[in-house]
């Protein structure tokens, strides 16, 4: 499975935003190869395998760091993420977009960071959805929580305020797919 460069950026930026301190000693952490994309000779628009450039180095990170609650860090990397994104003219489409529409073409979205998998709308209510991702095979822990808080900002970008969200079934624990249901005031 493939990541695009842009997502790789964005935790770059993050890293040397909170973090720079442990910048230059976790790169020392990384294989040649990885460590040349984090030491800024990235292809943005390029794709790179899932785990080595993306999801190995930001546990790497981590450990650097001293960061403790993984899951913690990926949601962080996730907000951020979205934020970066969603900004310029990004920024008026989701303003004046709805959560469900926003959802709705979470399909599109989430190809354009990853490979191969797929994203649908399962179910839309009074201030929630059901959203489902599927086609994920190295989906972890990690990516699965970055994914979602990165959601999660963007519904928040719509002007929703207090938004959750629960994975009721999780592609990490063998299922299928992946079932988060997104709610909201």
């Amino acid at each position: 499975m493939q990541v695009k460069g842009v997502a790789i950026n964005s935790s770059i930026k993050f890293i040397k935003k909170f973090y720079k301190e442990y910048y230059d000693v976790f790169l020392n952490y990384l294989a040649d190869d990885v460590r040349e994309v984090y030491s800024g000779k990235i292809n943005i628009k390029g794709w790179y395998e899932l785990n080595k450039f993306f999801v190995d180095p930001m546990l790497v990170f981590s450990k650097v760091a001293n960061i403790y609650d993984k899951i913690e860090f990926a949601k962080e990397l996730g907000r951020y993420a979205a934020d970066d994104a969603l900004k310029g003219i990004y920024k008026i489409y989701v303003l004046i977009a709805s959560p469900y529409f926003l959802m709705l073409t979470s399909s599109r979205l989430i190809k354009v960071y990853y490979k191969s998998p797929n994203a649908r709308i399962l179910k839309i209510g009074n201030k929630y959805v059901r959203w489902e991702i599927s086609n994920f095979p190295d989906m972890s822990v990690f990516l699965e929580n970055r994914i979602l808080a990165f959601s999660q900002r963007a519904i928040e970008m719509t002007n929703r305020k207090n938004v959750t969200y629960k994975i009721e079934q999780s592609i990490t624990k063998g299922a299928d797919s992946t079932i988060v249901f997104f709610s909201w005031d």
